[in-house]
């Protein structure tokens, strides 16, 4: 406990008697029953939310206008399509048949960045849509898209789509391969996250609906780099980098909570350092954004996962009878064996 750690011994006195006193309950509205797997249908989607999908659509239809190098007309409208083809096949989950439209539009038009990041974003979907149990199949779609973000970045070293992209497989990777097995790509990942933060100030492109950008993308993929890496001393030494829960929730708390995938990342993060500086206030600002936003509408497929994940917190959160600062603390902070001590 980082408080009574470096106060004085009275107040860590009062500390250990106040952990008798029950801390308040979560206030979850959501209703227990929710479904943990549940399937995106587009044409089923409310009015809004349909709305919501054509914006974003017509952003990236704009911005992918401005990014393309060749001044051909025939050649621009021929590669402007082929990424509203691959936005609608992603729609559709067709993620495989994305690849297939993007790896032809690589082969006819190599000096378009759009067209190699956009490439390494959907090796990056497919992965994240492959059963855990596939680690290695995962893996190899997660290193095809690296290879694609390291072209890219050969040719733009300053392109803040081709490095996030870059920094983002990198990371999950590290997630995938196990953080302490690959425990030399992190302060690689750390570097990249910060550098593609800095470059989406002044050049980002539409990431989501509702006004979801490239730059909030990267305060998100930094959230969580600092959340599931290791805050310990001795991973410092090790890796030139360690976690730090602090920085997570600062700049996780900027993030416009617009979608599951923001949320999942805002939630975890309020409830590892809520839960580790003892502070109840941002416990329960975690709290709050878990009820509101299992009310939220999916755009993506990609939501399914982030629903999935938010459902399983809630059930967690809401099966504890006393729960306590140590609770927040490991709900929020370990995920995906981030926190195995004896295997570093």
């Amino acid at each position: 406990m980082y408080f009574a750690r470096y106060a004085g011994w009275w107040i860590g006195i009062f500390l250990l008697l106040s952990l008798s006193i029950v801390l308040p309950r979560p206030s979850l509205a959501a209703p227990l029953d929710l479904k943990v797997e549940k399937a995106f249908v587009l044409k089923e989607l409310s009015p809004q939310g349909q709305k919501e999908i054509a914006d974003f659509l017509k952003a990236i239809r704009t911005r992918a206008a401005d990014i393309i190098v060749t001044q051909n007309p025939e050649e621009r409208a021929e590669i402007i399509e082929g990424i509203m083809k691959v936005a609608d096949l992603g729609y559709a989950s067709k993620f495989k048949e994305a690849n297939a439209l993007l790896l032809g539009l690589e082969k006819k038009y190599p000096k378009e960045s759009i067209i190699m990041w956009q490439l390494s974003a959907n090796y990056f979907f497919i992965a994240t849509k492959i059963d855990g149990a596939d680690a290695d199949v995962k893996a190899n779609n997660l290193i095809a898209g690296m290879i694609r973000s390291k072209k890219c970045l050969e040719l733009l070293p300053k392109s803040p789509g081709c490095r996030l992209a870059y920094a983002a497989l990198y990371g999950t990777l590290g997630l995938v391969e196990g953080i302490f097995d690959t425990i030399s790509s992190m302060e690689e990942v750390h570097d990249s996250l910060h550098l593609a933060l800095e470059l989406s100030k002044t050049k980002n492109f539409p990431m989501a609906p509702r006004g979801i950008t490239s730059h909030h993308v990267a305060l998100g993929a930094i959230a969580e780099f600092y959340r599931l890496v290791p805050d310990w001393w001795i991973f410092k030494v090790m890796a030139g980098v360690r976690g730090d829960k602090e920085k997570s929730w600062n700049y996780a708390k900027q993030i416009p909570v617009e979608n599951l995938g923001v949320a999942n990342i805002v939630v975890r993060s309020a409830l590892c350092w809520g839960g580790a500086s003892e502070n109840m206030k941002i416990v329960e600002h975690g709290l709050n954004v878990l009820s509101t936003s299992m009310q939220m509408e999916m755009l993506h497929p990609f939501d399914e996962r982030e629903l999935s994940r938010l459902t399983k917190l809630y059930r967690e959160l809401a099966t504890l009878e006393e729960a306590d600062f140590d609770d927040y603390y490991d709900l929020g902070c370990k995920e995906f064996g981030n926190d195995e001590k004896d295997t570093l």
